[in-house]
């Protein structure tokens, strides 16, 4: 009974950042979710990855010099609207791996736009913003939720 009060509680977390994305967003828009295990989060939003790395890769033998260069490509060629980071990852992200230095060098041109008990979503400064963080919530992006 514990496990589907828990997952119950991920779904609402998880359909409450799709509403928000839905609401704040175009259809033809992109999201990178940048963590793993949460690529869901596309199908219950409508909203596409803008490279066809939906999760990052094992760094130990990902990103060769082509695929690194297909993820500058992808990133540059469908600027995803928002940035999704789960504040609770089954896996940390590496501030050493490829894939965590672009995510978190992309961030500097991102606010924190939207906040739940499970996700940080980043919209692109740019963007029109129908949410304002109170100053509580925001948090510098180097902190756990990358690095976990």
């Amino acid at each position: 009974m514990k496990s589907i009060q828990y997952y119950g509680k991920v779904y609402a977390n998880m359909e409450t950042v799709a509403n928000y994305i839905k609401s704040n967003s175009g259809n033809n828009d992109f999201i990178l979710v940048a963590s793993f295990g949460n690529q869901y989060l596309h199908i219950v939003s409508n909203r596409l990855s803008p490279t066809r790395f939906i999760m990052p890769l094992q760094e130990n033998n990902g990103y060769n010099a082509a695929y690194k260069k297909i993820l500058f490509r992808d990133l540059a060629n469908h600027p995803p609207v928002f940035i999704i980071l789960n504040k609770n990852n089954y896996r940390s992200l590496n501030l050493n791996d490829f894939y965590t230095q672009i995510v978190t060098e992309k961030l500097k041109s991102y606010s924190l736009s939207f906040e739940n008990d499970r996700y940080l979503v980043y919209k692109r400064n740019g963007e029109t913003m129908s949410y304002a963080p109170n100053s509580r919530s925001m948090r510098k992006v180097t902190g756990n939720y990358l690095m976990h």
